[in-house]
């Protein structure tokens, strides 16, 4: 069977098999498809063929006319080079007629690239790839942890930047939708970082967090840290930016949530870090790393189920009487801060 695994993906793209012509990337994360096939077309042109030329074509087009693989993977380029790389975007229609036609009449100088999204391991088409000496298939999952990490090392190395280890953490947990958007805010942190040494919390925050999360997250810290004036002043300003009552106030009942969780863990002997560690992944925390750990660390588990069932009352009253909900929301706030002030 020829499949290149997960792990081995990267080091297999530099370095192409050459008796491999016929290559299938797929898999749940797009962005990497689309970058490993443009990453696989580079290696080819540089792997001891003379210049290849790229072709892009719709898989259906294939489809509807499978003689026509084989005429473009035998073509002459008009502009030089011995061969092509043919790439194509697979769609609704099968390219498995295509491909018998070619697996009997390989071409020379070609290499053919399927790019596919999701594919089970009985799909047709992984069958037919994987039990084939010419052909292989390499699968494109969302990235984990270590890749995340792995990205994060070799785009600094490239941009020539440093990281704070606060900012690392908080850095990964905006990272890992997809490799596209991945390498997108990379980009986008390293231009809004240029001309500095080291990527700060700081950046992350003016760049990459939303801003009304910011508001949302800034009221609640006050809250918790037991500073009414700043809670109150925090929560109006949430609201003149057009954050809903509802939102701000469910943000809070997770959050006093999670430290009755988390407190209940360390009361049976949790260690206080990893709890610790396990809410600011949750709540994209590690800029209020220091705040977090006060309250986790200073909440009474009584106090902190006065505080929910006071937030699980305020979420009643909001739904039924939505027009007094911010004037409420002011002073629950109020109250909660004066509370957890003098605990």
């Amino acid at each position: 069977m020829a499949i290149v695994s997960h792990s081995d993906a990267d080091r297999y793209i530099l370095r192409p098999n050459r008796n491999h012509f016929l290559i299938l990337i797929f898999g749940s994360d797009h962005g990497l498809v689309s970058e490993r096939s443009q990453m696989l077309a580079r290696s080819a042109n540089g792997s001891g063929r003379e210049s290849l030329q790229l072709v892009d074509f719709a898989g259906d087009m294939i489809a509807s006319d499978p003689s026509s693989l084989i005429d473009e993977a035998n073509a002459i380029s008009l502009f030089g080079g011995a061969g092509r790389v043919i790439r194509i975007a697979l769609g609704n229609k099968s390219v498995l007629p295509a491909l018998d036609l070619i697996a009997k009449a390989p071409p020379t100088d070609c290499l053919i690239i399927l790019e596919a999204g999701e594919l089970k391991r009985d799909a047709p088409l992984r069958k037919w790839i994987e039990n084939k000496s010419f052909a292989v298939s390499i699968e494109c999952r969302g990235d984990d942890a270590k890749d995340i990490q792995r990205l994060i090392d070799t785009e600094l190395k490239v941009a020539n930047f440093s990281i704070d280890p606060d900012a690392r953490d908080a850095l990964s947990a905006k990272l890992g939708e997809d490799r596209l958007s991945t390498r997108s805010e990379l980009d986008k942190l390293f231009l809004y970082a240029r001309g500095q040494a080291s990527i700060t919390v700081e950046h992350i925050n003016e760049i990459l967090h939303d801003a009304s999360a910011l508001n949302i997250d800034a009221a609640i810290t006050a809250m918790f840290s037991g500073h009414p004036k700043e809670a109150i002043e925090l929560v109006n300003k949430a609201m003149l930016s057009g954050i809903d009552t509802n939102v701000l106030l469910a943000n809070t009942l997770r959050y006093a949530r999670s430290l009755h969780r988390g407190g209940a863990e360390i009361y049976k002997n949790a260690p206080f870090e990893d709890t610790l560690q396990t809410i600011l992944r949750q709540f994209s925390a590690y800029s209020r790393k220091s705040e977090v750990a006060m309250h986790l660390r200073n909440a009474s588990r009584g106090k902190l189920e006065t505080i929910i069932m006071a937030l699980h009352d305020a979420v009643k009253r909001s739904r039924k009487n939505n027009y007094l909900a911010d004037e409420f929301l002011t002073r629950l706030f109020l109250a909660l801060a004066l509370s957890l002030k003098r605990n």
